[in-house]
């Protein structure tokens, strides 16, 4: 089984009100743009979440590429899954059997309250279903090798064990421009960073004069 798309989960976005839809639709946006190199790709957006639909591309440069999108705070390399309970047992063996590791646990989260079963109540379930299909592993839920994850959202179940940071903060574009102007030093693109992901746009200017600016100073630029 091999996984199909990559889950965009928002982070400072989800607390925008009225206003997350625009958030969205910028990140939605700065997204496909970073994954120009990706022609397959296609990006699908929600309220709460943004799913990247993989088409054959290799989901760990396209997950590698997003890393330094801002406005993601975790990616999430995933399997979709049917919304019913036989295909989401189904799935967690086949997902579990190419995992590595001698223990495991499962985390639900339904959204999609329509889903019969309660988020705890599948996460056992499925959990059996592993123990039963996938020995020699056991269960841990302190300290587990592996931790199968799944979401129910409203359109489609979205189950995955591997997940990595992204750079959090507001999509590059959404609080207007700025000049920043260029030293050689450290301060200056430490700045330059931390407005990025306040989602402001940032021009870079530096003066070189010689020949009072050193060869090593511009050199660092």
């Amino acid at each position: 089984m091999k996984p199909d798309s990559i889950l965009v989960h928002f982070g400072e976005l989800s607390t925008k009100g009225n206003n997350q839809k625009e958030f969205v639709r910028c990140l939605k946006k700065n997204i496909m743009h970073a994954l120009s190199s990706f022609p397959s790709v296609s990006v699908n957006a929600t309220r709460d979440h943004i799913q990247v639909v993989l088409n054959e591309e290799d989901g760990l440069k396209v997950m590698e590429r997003l890393a330094i999108v801002s406005g993601i705070q975790r990616l999430s390399l995933c399997y979709v899954v049917e919304k019913d309970y036989d295909s989401i047992a189904n799935a967690a063996v086949e997902i579990m059997k190419g995992e590595k590791g001698d223990t495991f646990k499962v985390k639900a989260h339904r959204v999609d309250k329509s889903f019969p079963l309660p988020s705890m109540e599948l996460a056992a379930k499925i959990g059996g279903v592993i123990l039963r299909n996938c020995q020699p592993i056991s269960v841990d839920v302190h300290n587990p090798d592996i931790t199968l994850r799944i979401d129910i959202k409203s359109e489609h179940v979205y189950m995955y064990c591997h997940e990595i940071d992204g750079l959090g903060g507001y999509p590059l574009g959404m609080n207007g421009k700025v000049t920043m102007l260029l030293s050689g030093g450290i301060d200056s693109p430490v700045a330059a960073y931390s407005l990025i992901r306040r989602g402001i746009k940032v021009e870079c200017l530096h003066f070189a004069s010689p020949p009072y600016t050193s060869d090593a100073v511009i050199d660092k630029l």
